[in-house]
């Protein structure tokens, strides 16, 4: 097996490991977390390393992986600005009055803080399908830097919405504070009702049940 830190994939490689990415959950492929979890977890960047060795063969550096998220239009987080100024202006004025108290609970309660990324349809350069344009990426961010994202067809409705938070909270072994990046997300019906079965493990801030606009 020949390894270089710096060569590139081709273009049937390219393709072969972006429909992986985006069609199957990482734990389908026999990849695994540095933590062992059972069940769902999203993808990363360790894992699409994992996943390019095992499928070409090939050992890739993590500058290498940014571009070809950004290529795939994966957005990795904007180092130039904080996770908190990447949010809608609502988002950050809330935070302004109410992150403190956020911030403390999580210590309290000994819950892990997300941040919601850019949402974002995704594809393939130069290819034309109606497939790549209908497929939506949700990046979620740790407090700590580190991006994990989950891909699939259609918008980002309110049971995608459902989906993506099952499945997150099925990534952690405590508590979830996910803070939203705007506020048109995780207000209907569906995800409300999601989140009150589920409040022992996952809240959302700015609550979807606050007007933050107060």
């Amino acid at each position: 097996m020949q390894s270089f830190v710096t060569r590139k994939l081709n273009k049937e490689q390219e393709a072969k490991v972006f429909k992986l990415v985006t069609t199957y959950w990482p734990h389908y492929l026999g990849l695994r977390q540095p933590y062992n979890i059972e069940g769902l977890f999203f993808w990363s960047r360790d894992l699409l390393k994992q996943l390019i060795k095992k499928q070409c063969e090939i050992e890739i550096a993590d500058r290498v992986v940014v571009n070809y998220l950004t290529r795939w239009g994966i957005k990795p987080l904007n180092r130039a600005k904080t996770k908190l100024e990447q949010c809608d202006s609502d988002i950050q004025c809330w935070w302004k009055t109410h992150g403190e108290e956020v911030l403390a609970r999580s210590k309290s309660e000994n819950a892990k803080i997300f941040w919601m990324g850019e949402i974002g349809l995704i594809g393939l350069e130069k290819v034309e399908s109606s497939r790549n344009k209908r497929l939506t990426n949700v990046p979620v961010i740790e407090n700590q830097g580190r991006m994990h994202w989950l891909t699939f067809q259609g918008e980002f409705n309110d049971e995608k919405q459902v989906m993506f938070l099952n499945s997150l909270k099925r990534q952690s072994r405590t508590k979830i504070f996910l803070i939203r990046k705007t506020s048109t997300h995780f207000n209907k019906w569906l995800v409300k009702h999601w989140l009150k079965d589920n409040k022992d493990y996952m809240e959302i801030f700015p609550p979807p049940d606050v007007d933050i606009k107060k």
